[in-house]
């Protein structure tokens, strides 16, 4: 008996040592997380509910931002667990996380189960809560691209005649495929979620008999035609059936479903080009200038077809019993010129860009002719690229269009015409033209100088030939502008500045007899572009002689081209100019002016 009480004494001490030892680790574990436990990797033992709830709320975060694919077909679209409704239920998770490690052995063993838990280690599973309402209501939404609209029934037009064009089947996601897809416990932690979506059918609103029996009774209205009358025009126009058969159409909703109407926007549109030659033209927009200001004037206006109200009587004709058919009278309007205003207004005529100015005597036949030409050319515009010829604008000067007889010089020799003196408009128009920066597609010049215009600088007239061409090469609109008084005519041309022009010298040359007159002039381009050119003038040593001192020859025609020379100067033979800012130089023989008009000398000219 005496053998085992010691052994039996240590046991009952080492016993009460691990009850104490126990009794003080429990005392200092209380309210903290067990040992050795683990949520998502990470260390929680120990922690307090504190730093517990705050761990959780962190791995919660990185939760939520977890990608998510959803895939319809070859489209895929990306999300993540939180927009899609999945997130961490962090109460739940806190309170498996206390659960791990705790006694639960009979009181008398939980020393040793204390002891086991050194050695154990526990792993808390994150606890996830899915908002069913949240990812059926968001599924949609973000796979809203994927859907296929159904296509309803329509109308259309098979060998002239209406036929149904039958719906289709569109489709939608099927979110329910999304919720029951959706990976629970540890298979959402393993990084992202991929899920096939399914699709469902979605069928067209309208049945095709329906949309079948509307057409019918549309062919039915159509087959016949239908007449127009214009105002009290006692002719009428017929509407072929084709054309009507393309004003149906369906209209799908409605308490009816769907109803075959007619496209009013459709109906105007196609009797505004049955009826183009009815009713007026609205004109074009015009300029004019006041106290050197551009104005655009809009066109009058102009009755066509149709107004609106037309329109609702051809839907109440075709409405009505088409065994008794009724004219229809269309209604125009007034055409809006709008158009009209832009495309002037894109001219970019805004400025003065050449002007020059001849003097002469007052009240001269010469000067009722210089007038009449001012007046028929006054508004007309040279378009970008285009030319302008006097001789086919104008015509033969006639009595008919208001010229009379005056002075004119025909082979060297002075004698009278109808339109006589008209030469000055064109010698005035030459120099405006000139210092514009313009090209001249045909000139000639005077062939016995006349001191009232610059020497080497002038243009002459007469019909067919010589002419006076001028080509625009801007890209800008250019308004004639001739203005007059009893004693001046001035010549202005409109534009937007685009060159800035210079003459940059004179030279005479003989030829034979004659004097053959160079006067050499520089542009300078936005682009920095140079390009030089020269125009010319020969004289007859007097008149009726030519230049080899015979008596009359008949006139020769100068024309120039106009070539394009690359930043730089370039000497080429060729005219064109605009008004620059400051004097502008002209020959010796002449006076500088302020700069935009250019003044001959007002010597008078020679007696008649």
């Amino acid at each position: 008996m005496r053998s085992w009480r010691p052994w039996s004494a240590a046991l009952g001490a080492g016993i009460l040592a691990l009850f104490a030892i126990w009794g003080i680790a429990a005392a200092l574990d209380d309210g903290g997380v067990a040992r050795n436990v683990t949520l998502a990797g990470r260390d929680v033992s120990g922690l307090d509910d504190a730093e517990l709830t705050a761990l959780v709320a962190e791995i919660a975060a990185g939760y939520s931002a977890t990608p998510v694919e959803l895939r319809v077909g070859d489209d895929i679209i990306t999300t993540t667990a939180g927009a899609l409704g999945i997130s961490v239920d962090t109460e739940t998770t806190i309170e498996a996380v206390r659960r791990l490690g705790q006694p639960d052995a009979p009181f008398a063993l939980r020393p040793f189960e204390w002891i086991g838990s050194h050695l154990a280690e526990h792993r808390a599973q994150v606890l996830f809560d899915i908002d069913e309402g949240r990812v059926l209501s968001q599924a949609p939404e973000l796979l809203a691209s994927t859907a296929i609209e159904p296509r309803e029934p329509t109308v259309t037009i098979i060998d002239g005649r209406l036929a149904l064009s039958p719906g289709v089947a569109g489709s939608r996601v099927d979110p329910t495929s999304v919720l029951n897809a959706l990976p629970v416990g540890s298979a959402l932690s393993a990084g992202s979620i991929t899920i096939d979506v399914t699709t469902v059918a979605v069928a067209p609103r309208v049945t095709d008999t329906a949309v079948e029996t509307l057409i019918d009774d549309a062919e039915r209205r159509s087959r016949s035609g239908l007449e127009l009358r214009v105002g009290d025009d006692p002719d009428t126009v017929e509407v072929p059936a084709d054309t009507i058969r393309g004003w149906w159409r369906p209209i799908i909703g409605g308490d009816q479903g769907v109803l075959l109407t007619l496209d009013q926007d459709r109906i105007l549109r196609d009797l505004a080009t049955l009826l183009e030659d009815r009713g007026t033209s609205s004109g074009d927009a015009t300029f004019s200038v006041a106290f050197g200001t551009v104005v655009i004037v809009p066109p009058p206006g102009g009755q066509v077809c149709c107004d609106p109200s037309t329109a609702i009587d051809v839907t109440e004709a075709l409405a009505d019993d088409p065994a008794t058919p009724r004219p229809v009278r269309v209604t125009l309007r007034t055409a809006v010129p709008a158009q009209e205003l832009a495309e002037a207004e894109a001219l970019g005529i805004t400025e003065l860009v050449g002007s020059f100015t001849t003097r002469h005597r007052c009240c001269e036949d010469r000067v009722d002719n210089i007038h009449r030409i001012a007046d028929l050319i006054r508004g007309q515009v040279i378009l970008p690229g285009e030319t302008f010829s006097v001789n086919d604008f104008v015509g033969p000067r006639t009595v008919e269009k208001g010229f009379v007889v005056a002075h004119v010089i025909e082979n060297g020799v002075f004698e009278d015409a109808v339109g006589g003196g008209i030469s000055q408009f064109a010698t005035t128009m030459f120099n405006a033209a000139y210092f514009a920066g313009l090209d001249f597609e045909e000139y000639q010049s005077h062939s016995i100088y006349i001191s009232r215009y610059p020497r080497g600088r002038e243009a002459t007239l007469s019909f067919p030939h010589p002419d006076l061409s001028i080509e625009n090469t801007t890209p800008y609109g250019i308004l004639i502008w001739p203005e007059y008084d009893d004693t001046s005519l001035t010549v202005n041309l409109y534009s937007t500045k685009h060159v800035v022009v210079e003459q940059t010298g004179q030279e005479d040359r003989a030829q034979e007899q004659c004097t053959r007159v160079i006067t050499r002039r520089r542009r300078t381009y936005p682009d920095g572009t140079v390009k030089n050119d020269e125009v010319f003038a020969q004289y007859r040593p007097a008149e009726g002689l030519n230049c080899r001192g015979e008596p009359t020859i008949p006139t020769t025609t100068t024309s120039t081209t106009t070539t394009t020379t690359l930043p730089g100067e370039t000497t080429t033979t060729l005219p064109g100019a605009t008004t620059v800012p400051g004097a502008t130089t002209v020959p010796p023989d002449q006076t500088t002016v302020p700069a935009g008009t250019t003044t001959a000398p007002t010597t008078a000219p020679p007696p008649p």
